[in-house]
């Protein structure tokens, strides 16, 4: 909670990370404004999910519902198009996916621009927990961890990849560039990944 109007990234907010024009705001708001505030910028997130739902005739829980509501509060509603993953999921039938796929579809709106924000990574983990689990208190930012591939010129189709901490990466994904053959992706001190290596803590690696 924020009584006083603040500024983050070049958008204002105020109480609890409503949207506003600092202006509107000369005197500290109450924990009962904010609140009330809050649940009014609610109202035209909730119409945008119900009617995605309605659309295409999709059911989900009370939680999953939630989930998306603080999913699309936040990010704002970008991800409902049928290209992106989370949206093709549910228009799917999210029951076809596992947790990684699930977890990866929404964790991925993490960046702000090409960046990746903590901050927002840790939010989507929790969001993405509390869809697939309905545990709205959880401790998902602990259990995953990101890759963060930059392409180095290439095309790779996801730069921020998910994994479950404690187990091997797996196969990791191939950059394509016109003329060029991938050699592998290159830790900072040029240390190539193989893909055998345990998930512990997040990564930046660039395609060599």
């Amino acid at each position: 909670f924020r009584p006083e109007p603040y500024e983050d990234r070049g958008k204002w907010y105020v109480g609890y990370g409503t949207t506003c024009n600092p202006a509107d705001y000369p005197v500290p708001l109450t924990e009962e404004e904010a609140d009330l505030l809050l649940r009014q910028a609610l109202v035209s997130k909730e119409k945008v999910v119900n009617d995605l739902l309605r659309k295409y005739d999709i059911s989900i829980t009370q939680y999953q519902f939630d989930a998306l509501l603080s999913f699309t509060y936040t990010l704002g509603s970008q991800w409902i198009n049928p290209e992106y993953r989370l949206c093709s999921y549910l228009i799917r039938g999210i029951h076809h996916y596992d947790e990684v796929e699930v977890v990866n579809a929404i964790a991925t709106w993490c960046h702000q621009g090409t960046t990746v924000l903590n901050h927002l990574a840790d939010r989507r983990l929790q969001e993405a927990y509390l869809f697939l689990y309905g545990q709205y208190d959880n401790n998902a930012a602990d259990m995953y961890t990101y890759i963060h591939f930059k392409p180095n010129g290439g095309e790779v189709e996801n730069k921020t990849v998910f994994f479950p901490v404690g187990r091997a990466y797996g196969q990791l994904p191939v950059p394509e560039l016109k003329g060029k053959i991938f050699a592998g992706w290159a830790l900072a001190d040029g240390t190539l990944l193989t893909g055998d290596e345990i998930a512990i803590s997040n990564l930046t690696v660039t395609a060599v």
